[in-house]
């Protein structure tokens, strides 16, 4: 009978290293044989794009997650057409390098942590296995294998999982900025304050050295992951409940700031600023109007790409080209990927069309991560305050791509 990889480790103590083992051996094996699985460690050990990936890590000191691995293999092209079994296996040798090769010298993740991430990804690539219920339902109640009695080891459960955040105080205006960030999104999970001229030994057994710094540990004070700088109160709350250490059990009041800066005077009964009401019958204009209230912005910002898109109002010269300069630079990557496809393809027929389609899919996808496009932040920052929307532009040149390296059509 087939279950879920992701429940039937879920309830194990086992590391990401051990949950890798356990599950080649256990399952893959079985199914795909020994000769595929070290042809996933060769693709993953001599890719490129991996030792990009961990030199970034390193040398930035950047935490990796299980979707920064995903995106990676997806760039590779030999496992785009892999089964799912085989892409999370690699996603897992790739956790696994990075953990040796880079996060065993920077301790950017926790144990805990690493696990996680490995769950994650079977459950992100629907893995299920081939098991009888009992070894289903002996793997999610491992035995305890001290001699811990049953109030023992209750007790210790309760504090393991008393997960909090210590934030370090000293008064001086960067932990200020970091209370005001709280205060205006609560955490949703309690926090102590540590006093760092009163609690000097606390500070130095987490090795804090810069303010603010907020760390997420469990009831046995061990860190699982760190804040340091300023950070939105949004950003630490969704680390909390995607890993699973908190809930957000009510929105509020602070939630609602958080939605599109447009004033409710530029807007009719139906929530669409004036300036594009009179459009809204055009598909395409549509699409246009919702990338740019993804890319968010102060309401005088998406108003002013609005009135651009709209008509309202004339681009100066120096916007235009300052968008074709942005232009050229996604252009500049669709082509070398749709390049490739053309190289590895004889005719435009139906099997060619489905791989570009797919390759140029996650290759758009790809241009939004800062890990394959380091340049996207400041490009999006800086367009927005001059009423760009980067989103349009990418999204043109991703269809002129379509066009060109799927379809063969002959485009400007």
């Amino acid at each position: 009978m087939l279950y879920p990889i992701y429940d039937y480790y879920h309830e194990s103590s086992l590391t990401l290293e051990e949950v890798l083992e356990h599950y080649v051996e256990k399952f893959y094996l079985r199914k795909h044989g020994r000769d595929k699985y070290e042809k996933i460690l060769q693709k993953v050990a001599e890719s490129d794009k991996v030792k990009k990936l961990f030199d970034l890590s390193y040398h930035q000191r950047l935490s990796i997650n299980y979707i920064d691995f995903g995106e990676t293999l997806n760039s590779i092209f030999w496992f785009m057409f892999q089964s799912n079994e085989t892409q999370a296996v690699a996603v897992l040798a790739m956790a696994r390098n990075w953990n040796v090769k880079v996060n065993s010298h920077l301790q950017l993740k926790s144990n805990m942590e690493l696990r996680n991430d490995a769950l994650k990804i079977f459950k992100k690539f629907s893995i299920y296995g081939d098991m009888t219920q009992e070894e289903y339902d002996r793997m999610r109640s491992p035995q305890i294998e001290n001699e811990m009695d049953e109030d023992e080891i209750e007790e210790e459960s309760e504090m393991g999982n008393n997960y909090h955040i210590l934030n370090f105080y000293l008064d001086c205006s960067h932990w200020h900025k970091q209370e005001d960030e709280i205060k205006k999104c609560p955490l949703v999970l309690p926090v102590k304050i540590i006093d760092i001229e009163e609690e000097d030994d606390i500070a130095l057994k987490y090795e804090v050295r810069n303010l603010p710094t907020l760390i997420l540990v469990d009831g046995d004070g061990n860190e699982i992951h760190r804040w340091v700088g300023v950070t939105p109160s949004s950003e630490i709350n969704d680390y909390i409940t995607e890993n699973g250490y908190g809930f957000i059990e009510d929105v509020g009041e602070n939630d609602n700031d958080k939605s599109s800066n447009i004033d409710e005077n530029d807007m009719d009964d139906s929530g669409i600023p004036d300036a594009v009401k009179s459009r809204m019958d055009d598909s395409d204009f549509q699409d246009k109007c919702i990338a740019i209230l993804a890319e968010g912005g102060t309401k005088e910002q998406i108003q002013l790409k609005m009135d651009y898109l709209s008509g309202k109002k004339t681009k100066p010269a120096e916007i235009i080209q300052l968008e074709q300069k942005i232009r050229g630079l996604f252009r500049k990557r669709f082509d070398a990927v749709g390049q490739r496809i053309l190289n590895e393809s004889s005719s435009f027929d139906i099997m060619h069309k489905i791989k570009a389609a797919t390759i140029l899919s996650k290759c758009n996808d790809a241009l939004d991560n800062t890990l394959f496009f380091p340049e996207i932040d400041d490009i999006k920052a800086g367009a927005n305050k001059v009423g760009i929307s980067v989103n349009i532009i990418k999204d043109e040149e991703y269809k002129r791509a379509l066009a060109k390296y799927r379809d063969g059509k002959t485009v400007d």
